[in-house]
């Protein structure tokens, strides 16, 4: 919806009433469109406001459009409504919008609104489980975008942050740097003394990437799996999560300690609850000995 290159607000405008006095409403509202999107750019939110319901005016009274324009001009108009600080309209216009984008890429957008218009307000805790499915359904579509991603990354861990789950967030940032390409993509290395025969075992956890019913990927993560596990750990002295590498698809996450039956035992009621792990590969070594068991659906 975007131009590409930037135009004069008086030439879009010219544009527009040209199209509107020749009855060509389908070409007006695009230029509506530029223009609620340059008076936003502008801080001209109440101006922004004006041309998008232009647009919407138009768009509902034509049986052709589509529910994923109608859904992206509300997610729109709820941004705007969220920096006017009604949040109550901008809390209508995002449910409008969900409603509408259901199964279109443009949902992920729309969580994501819905988790600044609640961060807004300082209700961080709702905030991340909005920010999360942002991020999720980002995550979930073959080539993703990764600014958007990385935002909504950004977005669920400073929510974290706030609400004290630093190690939550910790994930997440590790994250978003991972796909930046700031550093290579961390792959969990223990220390030497870990790997001394003896003194370490290591439980490897091979999650399918791919395979599993969208639901699944939509509803579950990996911060989330992570989360779960070092409550386990938490518990008693089994061991430690020592990260994950991520693979085109397979994400192995890597569990290190003294006894490596003992670790997974510890970790095994988690691998059994969490949908995540579904079919997932688990290898067991142990002084050079491994064992390796498949999660059953």
């Amino acid at each position: 919806m975007l131009c590409e290159y930037p135009i004069p607000r008086r030439p879009r405008k010219r544009t527009a009433a040209l199209w509107e006095k020749g009855g060509a409403y389908a070409q007006a509202a695009t230029a509506w469109v530029n223009l609620g999107i340059l008076c936003g750019e502008q801080g001209r939110l109440e101006e922004s406001l004006q041309w998008y319901e232009k647009v919407r005016r138009v768009r509902q009274a034509d049986p052709g459009t589509t529910h994923a324009r109608l859904g992206s001009l509300a997610n729109n108009i709820a941004n705007l409504y969220r920096r006017m600080k009604n949040f109550e309209l901008a809390t209508r216009e995002v449910e409008d919008a969900i409603r509408l984008l259901q199964g279109d890429p443009l949902l992920a957008h729309a969580y994501g609104t819905y988790g600044l218009i609640l961060q807004d307000q300082g209700f961080d805790d709702p905030a991340v489980e909005w920010f999360r499915k942002s991020r999720v359904e980002h995550a979930r579509h073959p080539s993703p975008n990764v600014a958007r991603l990385s935002e909504a990354l950004g977005n669920e861990a400073g929510a974290l942050r706030r609400l004290g789950r630093s190690r939550e967030a910790a994930v997440l940032e590790r994250q978003r740097v991972e796909l930046q390409g700031e550093v290579p993509a961390l792959r969990a290395v223990p220390a030497i003394s870990k790997l001394v025969a003896g003194e370490a075992g290591e439980v490897r956890i091979e999650l399918d990437g791919i395979h599993l019913a969208p639901e699944v990927y939509r509803d579950c993560d990996l911060a989330t799996f992570e989360n779960r596990l070092e409550e386990v750990l938490e518990r008693g002295d089994y061991g430690e999560l020592d990260g994950h590498e991520t693979g085109p698809e397979t994400t192995t996450v890597f569990l290190y300690g003294a006894d490596a039956k003992a670790l997974f035992g510890a970790v095994e009621p988690v691998l059994r609850d969490y949908p995540l792990c579904q079919g997932a590969r688990v290898t067991i070594r142990q002084d050079g000995r491994e064992r390796q068991i498949v999660i059953s659906a």
